[in-house]
Parts: structure tokens; sequence; C-alpha cells
């Protein structure tokens, strides 16, 4: 694969998976990206990822695991080459993450359990873990409902950990319209509502408008 971002940014990536029938799927690939500055300097990196996964047919679970290690401060992914214009960026040295999900049939429950651990060239290591939980159902005329709602927890050896809750809904108004509400509670809370129209096949579009707060201190 090749992902180019304008002139500044380029990475190629070369990977193999073999499906290991009832033992799951291995992948293994590696990805080269190339990084321009407004100043004319240039950073070059390699990234190696090691991806597992295996699902239990049955009892309706996913396991995934998934290893990421970099070969230097000079690697930067696409997102984080972004965030580096903005003076917002970290440099990654490994990541490993375990995600399990199961689905409970009777409750039309979606769980999901994911657990992540980041080291970094310049910062102490962090850990993550979130649980989140979707639910679908129908009330009166509108079918089809969706409600999720999430909490993680990541703690820093050097600092305060970060806590925050995400909450979501999503309602059918008929088939071609849906209504949405969104809440995030971490330093700051933020609410958005959300309209999406999609009639038109070849255009969908929708309209946002949203509140976002600085938490106080208790």
């Amino acid at each position: 694969g090749i992902l180019a971002g304008g002139s500044d940014y380029r990475s190629a990536a070369l990977g193999i998976g073999q499906n290991m029938l009832w033992l799951g799927a291995l992948s293994f690939d590696v990805t080269r990206a190339s990084s321009t500055f407004d100043d004319g300097h240039q950073e070059n990196g390699l990234s190696y990822r090691l991806n597992y996964s295996k699902r239990f047919d049955t009892t309706g679970s996913q396991l995934t695991l998934a290893s990421y290690r970099y070969s230097d401060p000079q690697f930067l992914s696409y997102a984080r080459f972004l965030d580096s214009e903005n003076n917002d960026s970290q440099s990654e040295k490994q990541t490993f993450s375990i995600t399990a999900s199961q689905y409970i049939p009777a409750l039309s429950l979606n769980l999901y359990l994911s657990l992540l651990r980041q080291t970094w060239w310049d910062e102490a290591p962090s850990n993550t873990g979130s649980l989140t939980a979707g639910y679908n159902f129908d009330l009166g005329r509108w079918k089809n409902l969706g409600v999720s709602a999430s909490f993680s927890k990541t703690h820093y050896q050097d600092r305060e950990d970060d806590n925050q809750f995400y909450l979501s809904l999503s309602v059918p108004l008929d088939p071609d319209h849906r209504l949405s509400y969104d809440l995030r509670n971490s330093d700051n809370l933020s609410q958005t509502v959300s309209w999406y129209d999609t009639s038109d096949k070849n255009n969908t579009w929708g309209v946002s408008a949203g509140t976002e707060s600085q938490q106080t201190d208790a």
C-alpha cells in the first residue's frame, strides 16, 4: 500500500498474512514513512506490525492482538505528522494492544474490552483500559435505535491519570434520515447533536451543532 499526503508525506507498506483456520489469522507488515517539514528538514523511519486475530463462533467472541514497533523517533504515521505540524506530537516507540469483543444475542448487546500499553522515546510509558457497551432496540415507531457507552482510564507514571466517558445515541427517523447525540466527558465536557440525510445515494450530507465547556476542579 502507498499513502501520499501532498508533497510533504509519503509512506509505503508491504505485508503478508496467513489464515490458520481454527488457530486464527496472523499477519505481519513493514511501513516506511518519509516526512518533510516547513523548515525543509526530512525525517524517515520504519514501522513493524504483527497482528493476530481469532474468532470463536460457538460463543460469538473475537480476540485481537496487535504489536507495533518503530525503528526510531523519526518514524511518523500520517496522523502524527499532522499533529507535529501543530506542535502536538509524541514520538512513539512501541505499542501493544489486546481487544476482546462479545455479542449477547438475547440482549442485542455488544461488549468490547480493550487494553493498550504505549512506550515513548522521550516520555514515560502509559497504560489504557477501556470498556464499551453497545445496545440496539426498538421504541414505538422508531426501529433499530442504537446507544453506546464507553469508559476509559489512562495511567501515566509521571502525571495524573486521565479518565474519559463517552455516550452516543442514534435515532433513525426514517430509512433516509438519522438523528444522533454524542457526549464526551474528560478534561472538558462536549455535546454534539447531528442530523444526516442519505436519501440521495450519490450525496450524503449532515448538519451538526455542539457545545464544549471546561471542567472545573471540585
